[in-house]
């Protein structure tokens, strides 16, 4: 198989030579895949703080950050509100999608 674009708006470092969807004509694709933690509403502020300082020292470790690599993805470790806002854009993004082309649930 043979890799021709990337989805995201950026080259993945296990991909630097293969272009993005954007780089090879069409400037407005962009189509990243992304992983989270999520806790129940009302979780104190204190424990989603302590959750996010613990995950960002995961992805800080050189080992691990090798692991996420060789599979071709990088560790972010945003804040919680970098993540709630990231979730509003995907869920808006992908809802006007459906709208404009009329998608229904088969």
């Amino acid at each position: 198989m043979n890799a021709v674009a990337q989805t995201g708006s950026k080259r993945s470092p296990a991909l630097a030579d293969v272009p993005t969807v954007a780089e090879s004509g069409y400037p407005d694709f962009e189509v990243n895949s992304w992983v989270g933690m999520l806790a129940p509403s009302g979780t104190p502020v204190e424990i989603i703080e302590r959750l996010q300082s613990e995950v960002g020292k995961i992805l800080a470790e050189p080992k691990f950050a090798a692991r996420l690599q060789d599979q071709g993805l990088v560790g972010i470790g945003s804040t919680p509100k970098q993540f709630a806002t990231l979730l509003t854009s995907e869920r808006e993004k992908w809802a006007r999608l459906v709208k404009e082309r009329g998608l229904i649930l088969d």
